[in-house]
């Protein structure tokens, strides 16, 4: 479990409380990436099965798996963006705005996404732009592994991104 005390230097607008909700919240993430991993190691050859049916559950099912695990970094950013930058990107591409909004430095925070987490989070956002809005038979079983590989790397950057934005926001 992802556990990270620091001292109330910072602005006053990272509270204790805050701190603690976005450290659960990370938590939460990485448990579920960690199942995801585990599912993958168990599974993954079914992503290769001759039966059709087998391909097309098990590509939903890592599809739907990587795109739960997206939006929950996504409601991560959004809650760092409304109580420190108490702004949120609108309109149809906030989703990638929100992604450059914490890939800055701000007066008030240094930035929470690095440029490499950046480009792996831009990609996983594509791929659930394209989960969410075709059909689950569209997805094709061979972009999965790369997929899921993708998602975990990103979730080991977003724990390393996550300790430095702290750790410099109390500094």
């Amino acid at each position: 479990m992802y556990r990270k005390k620091f001292s109330r230097q910072g602005s006053a607008a990272l509270t204790d409380v805050f701190q603690a909700k976005l450290l659960r919240q990370l938590n939460e993430i990485t448990a579920e990436s960690e199942r995801l991993s585990e599912t993958f190691r168990l599974t993954a050859n079914r992503l290769a099965s001759d039966d059709w049916y087998e391909r097309y559950l098990s590509a939903a099912g890592f599809a739907a798996i990587i795109d739960k695990i997206y939006t929950r970094i996504e409601i991560l950013l959004m809650a760092v963006a409304k109580k420190i930058d108490t702004e949120v990107p609108d309109g149809h591409s906030w989703h990638r705005e929100l992604l450059q909004q914490m890939n800055l430095v701000t007066h008030a925070r240094p930035a929470l996404v690095s440029d490499e987490l950046f480009l792996q989070l831009d990609e996983l956002r594509a791929f659930r732009h394209f989960e969410r809005n075709s059909y689950s038979s569209t997805i094709k079983p061979e972009v999965i592994p790369d997929k899921v590989r993708l998602c975990l790397a990103a979730v080991a950057l977003l724990q390393r991104d996550f300790d430095r934005f702290l750790t410099s926001y109390f500094s």
